[in-house]
């Protein structure tokens, strides 16, 4: 089962004397994969210096570990401090205090991009003998810094901490692109144009809901891509599920948790969308009679629909049909859909490689099984589409 997560990376800065706060994070991390990266599409990857940074050269140690930490551009920091700051830097009054403000750097360029988070355990008065003056003073000093643009959060135990930073969590996991987060990588669709075909409109570019056509004056093969919302796909997730009586049993509660459980079935969902967007241009087919569903590689859903087909060639008086939906989620919410129309006479115009005709040469290995040659591909729609599948798309 092909499966999408989007991944959202996690910092946790703090000295040494607050370790079972960090086991208990790592623990509630554990947790929250466990509950919600299935329903929601996501996995919190928790950073710490002693697992994640290697031995290396700097000004300092702190340097070498600023380095590798940024490395991983994380999406949320997490700071924990109890009775002390930590060791001082070179550039801040400890590495704690230094690794936030490097990210607090980099709220203030992009807010949308990372959030933090910061915890305090309370210091109780019989505690207060045990903790030296000055360090003492520099926490309240820090602590009084952050709270002209932080809300902090100050918690008495360690099960207080672990039900305060799994709700946390929770929230900024089902905020993550929505609320905030990284934009989904635009979609930027290559592919081989057929010799002697020439492109109509504009290309495709980044924006979405663009067209090109390709033609040479017999034939053509429409591309286009489309932007849909996140309550337009999950509803037509859930209705696809409902329909093949899967076992997310139309509960579905995002479209990129129904990909994991079946991207075909998203595919195939899609593909009604696109035809009703066809119907705009009186496009729409009229009689199906063949399709098929898989996978593109390397790893996004198709399905694919044939028109006036028939197993030894196509009807000699209407043309041919096929109509294609693909998605990949890391594009966001956006599908390409493809129409390609030629005329009833194309086996006679382009069948130069034996392509069309049937035999091992026609077997268009883009979707899962394969397209068999039952569906008699022109060969101007099979440069399209394997230069397509083999990785001519993407960033």
């Amino acid at each position: 089962m092909s499966r999408y997560l989007s991944h959202i990376r996690v910092f946790v800065a703090s000295p040494g004397d607050v370790t079972k706060e960090r086991r208990k994070l790592d623990d509630v991390v554990d947790e929250l994969n466990r509950t919600w990266s299935d329903k929601l599409g996501t996995h919190l990857d928790l950073i710490t210096w002693e697992r994640d940074v290697c031995p290396g050269v700097g000004e300092d140690p702190q340097d070498v570990i600023n380095k590798q930490i940024d490395n991983y551009n994380y999406d949320i920091f997490i700071g924990i401090i109890w009775k002390r700051l930590g060791t001082a830097t070179t550039r801040a009054d400890s590495g704690t205090v230094e690794e936030y403000e490097r990210a607090y750097e980099r709220y203030r360029k992009d807010s949308n991009q990372i959030k933090i988070m910061f915890y305090f355990k309370k210091i109780l008065p019989s505690e207060r003998s045990e903790i030296d003056v000055d360090e003492l003073d520099k926490i309240n000093k820090f602590k009084a810094k952050l709270r002209l643009h932080n809300l902090c959060c100050i918690y008495e135990d360690i099960d207080e901490f672990g039900k305060l930073i799994q709700r946390h969590l929770s929230k900024q996991m089902q905020g993550w692109q929505k609320s905030w987060g990284k934009k989904p990588a635009k979609l930027k669709f290559r592919y081989e144009n057929p010799t002697g075909w020439v492109k109509r409109d504009p290309d495709v570019g980044d924006n979405v809901n663009s067209t090109t056509i390709l033609t040479d004056d017999r034939a053509e093969i429409r591309i286009d891509i489309i932007r849909l919302s996140n309550s337009e796909l999950d509803q037509i997730a859930k209705m696809q599920f409902v329909e093949d009586d899967s076992d997310l049993d139309g509960e579905a509660p995002s479209w990129i948790t129904a990909y994991n459980e079946d991207p075909w079935g998203i595919a195939k969902g899609l593909w009604i969308t696109y035809v009703n967007y066809l119907n705009k241009f009186n496009l729409k087919p009229r009689n199906i009679s063949g399709r098929g569903t898989g996978l593109l590689s390397p790893d996004g859903a198709c399905a694919f629909y044939a028109t006036n087909d028939r197993h030894d060639g196509p009807p000699p008086d209407l043309p041919l049909e096929w109509y294609f939906v693909w998605i990949r989620p890391e594009y966001g919410n956006v599908f390409v859909g493809i129409h390609a129309r030629f005329p009833p006479n194309y086996l006679e115009i382009y069948d130069t490689k034996n392509i069309c005709r049937g035999g091992g040469s026609a077997h268009v290995d883009c979707c899962g099984g394969g397209v068999y040659d039952v569906y008699y591909w022109p060969e101007p729609l099979w440069v399209v589409m394997t230069s397509f599948t083999t990785k001519k798309y993407g960033d």
